[in-house]
Formats: structure tokens, C-alpha cells, sequence
């Protein structure tokens, strides 16, 4: 398998990557993860910018300490969450298997809220 981005690097690293398709692969999906944090970044800083000339410094300023407001207190809300729902759906094969839905769907409409 010969992927394009190999004829970039320089000799050192090329004769060390050549052959080795595994490693190829995890450069190649690892390149790809860097390149959508990049762009996600980009478009995060396009839209606050123009979110922030849009609403104008007062306004901006509020939805600044608002939103802090929020991920302060929705992480605290979160502390330890994942545990207990994890205990919770493990000890269900010796109880009621009905609770399963319940707290199921109670930990996924808590995370959506959140994001």
C-alpha cells in the first residue's frame, strides 16, 4: 500500500516508514485527525470572530460570562456521572432489566444537554 504523502518525507524518516504498513497507517489516520482539529479550529475562530462583530463588545461580554457560567457548572454537574451509570448497568444482569432503558436514556438526554 502506497500512500501519497510518503514521497514528503525526508529520507531518514522514508526508510524507516517503507514497508511497515501498520505504521503507515496510523501516520496516515493520525495526519488525518490533525487536519480536522485544524480546520475545526479555523472555523471556530471564523465564527467567533464574526459572532464577536456581530453582537458588538457589551453584548459579546454577556454571552462570554454566560456561557462560562454554564460549562463551570455543567462539569461540576458531570463529576463522577459515567461511574455510577457504568455500576448502575453492570449490576442490572441481577436486578430488573427494565431499568436498563431508563437509565440508558437518562445519562444520553444529561449528555446531550451539554454539549
Amino acid at each position: 500500500m502506497s500512500t501519497f504523502w510518503i514521497k514528503y518525507l525526508p529520507d531518514f524518516i522514508k526508510e524507516k516508514v517503507e514497508g511497515r504498513h501498520e505504521l503507515q497507517k496510523a501516520i496516515g489516520n493520525t495526519g488525518w485527525l490533525f487536519a480536522d482539529n485544524i480546520l475545526r479550529m479555523g472555523v471556530g475562530l471564523l465564527v467567533s470572530v464574526w459572532v464577536t462583530r456581530y453582537l458588538g463588545p457589551e453584548q459579546f461580554g454577556a454571552l462570554s460570562y454566560a456561557t462560562a457560567f454554564v460549562f463551570v457548572f455543567s462539569s461540576i454537574s458531570m463529576l463522577g456521572l459515567d461511574w455510577i451509570v457504568v455500576r448502575n448497568i453492570a449490576a442490572l444482569q441481577y436486578r430488573n432489566h427494565a431499568d436498563q432503558s431508563s437509565i440508558i436514556s437518562t445519562i444520553l438526554v444529561k449528555e446531550d444537554t451539554t454539549q
